[in-house]
């Protein structure tokens, strides 16, 4: 009879953590990203004058 009720309040508990997870993943997943960016930035650049240098 609450078992219903016991998957309701789990789903919605689970729900909650999850969006707590991302709000503090978020912003170290984002500073990641740029720096790979950044490098990945460098290295392009490193190939397009190596290549004009040969």
């Amino acid at each position: 009879m609450h078992q219903p009720a016991v998957g309701i309040v789990g789903y919605f508990w689970f729900q909650n953590g999850q969006q707590a997870v991302n709000q503090l993943a978020s912003p170290s997943i984002d500073a990641e990203a740029d720096q790979i960016y950044s490098q990945y930035e460098v290295l392009a650049t490193a190939f397009a004058v190596r290549d004009k240098l040969v």
